[in-house]
C-alpha cells in the first residue's frame, strides 16, 4: 500500500524553515482514520478543525467539509485503510511572537498505516498509570489539539514498561483530564462521566462521537469534574480515541508494579463498542 505527503496541495517534502508551526508551534493538527478512501468521524473532525481555526484565528485552508474529505483520500490508499494526519499552521511571516496580519497559513498532510492494537486490549482491558506530570490550566486553549504538546512528551518519557498502555493525567487543581493520548470515561451507577475539558485538555473527536450518540444508545452521559477518589470508586472506566476506539481499563498500576484498582469490563462499554467499532473497522469489546 503506498501512502502519499501533500504539503500546501503539492506532492512535496519540503517546508520553509521559517514556518511558524516549526518556531512556535503555532497551528493545529488533525489525525483522521480512513476505511476505503472514507472517514467515519470526518463531520466531526471538520467541526473541530473550524473551531479551532476560529480560536487561534488561523485562515481554514479548505473551503468545505467535503474538500477537506477529498484531500484526505489523496494520502491514503482507497482499498484499505489508513491515517492521515494534517498539519495547520500559521505559515511564514510575523516578527518574533507577533503574527502577520494576514497570514498565509501552511498545511501538511501525511498517509500512514493503521497501527496494530493487540485483539487483548479489547477483550481484557489495558493497564494503565498516573503520570507526576500535571496539565497546566489554561482556558483559551482548552479543547483544542494545537501544536504544542510537550506536556504530553514529558508525560509519555516517565515510563518505559511495554505493559502500560497509557499514563493518565490530572491538571494543577488534581481533576483528572485525560491520558496522554487519550480521553476517558468513567461509569458509575450506569452513568458515564467525562472529565469537563473547559481548563485544560483535547476535545477528542471519538469522545464528542460518544456524547453525540448518547440519545440513539440512551446512554446518560455527563461532562464534570473527577477527582482520583471518583475514579477508585468508579464501577468502570474506558479511553477512546478515533484510531483506536474504545479500550476499557483493566487496572491501574503503580511503577511498582503494585495494583491500586482493578475494573471488569461494564455492559455500557460493550454497547458503545458494538455499536461504534463496526464503523471504525475495529474489533468490538467482548
Amino acid at each position: 500500500m503506498t501512502f502519499s505527503t501533500l504539503i500546501n496541495g503539492q506532492v512535496q517534502s519540503q517546508l520553509s524553515i521559517t514556518d511558524r508551526g516549526l518556531a512556535y508551534g503555532d497551528g493545529l493538527f488533525e489525525t483522521c482514520r480512513l476505511i476505503d478512501g472514507v472517514a467515519p468521524l470526518l463531520s466531526l473532525h471538520w467541526q473541530r478543525l473550524c473551531a479551532g481555526c476560529i480560536r487561534l484565528k488561523l485562515p481554514n485552508p479548505f473551503h468545505s467539509c467535503a474538500d477537506f474529505a477529498q484531500k484526505l483520500s489523496q494520502v491514503v490508499p482507497h482499498n484499505g485503510g489508513g491515517l492521515a494526519k494534517l498539519i495547520l499552521t500559521r505559515g511564514s511571516g510575523g516578527r518574533g511572537y507577533l503574527a502577520p496580519s494576514d497570514p498565509v497559513v501552511s498545511w501538511i498532510l501525511q498517509g500512514f498505516p493503521v497501527p496494530e492494537t493487540p485483539l487483548e486490549h479489547y477483550h481484557q482491558g489495558v493497564v494503565v498509570r498516573r503520570c507526576a506530570l500535571q496539565l497546566s490550566v489554561q482556558p483559551i486553549l482548552a479543547g483544542l489539539k494545537h501544536l504544542n504538546r510537550l506536556e504530553q512528551v514529558l508525560a509519555r518519557a516517565e515510563w518505559q514498561d511495554d505493559g502500560i498502555f497509557d499514563g493518565l493525567l490530572f491538571d494543577q487543581n488534581q481533576r483528572l483530564i485525560e491520558s496522554t493520548v487519550c480521553n476517558i470515561f468513567v461509569i458509575k451507577k450506569d452513568q458515564l462521566l467525562t472529565p469537563l475539558l473547559d481548563q485544560s485538555g483535547v476535545a477528542g473527536v471519538m469522545r464528542a462521537a460518544i456524547i453525540e450518540s448518547s440519545s440513539a444508545l440512551a446512554l446518560d452521559i455527563k461532562e464534570t469534574n473527577i477527582t482520583e477518589n471518583q475514579l477508585l470508586n468508579a464501577d468502570a472506566a474506558f479511553l477512546c480515541n478515533s484510531v483506536r476506539g474504545i479500550i476499557p481499563i483493566r487496572a491501574w498500576h503503580l511503577d511498582s508494579g503494585d495494583i491500586i484498582k482493578q475494573w471488569p469490563i461494564h455492559p455500557l462499554q460493550k454497547k458503545i463498542s458494538q455499536h461504534w467499532h463496526p464503523i471504525l473497522n475495529l474489533p468490538a469489546c467482548q
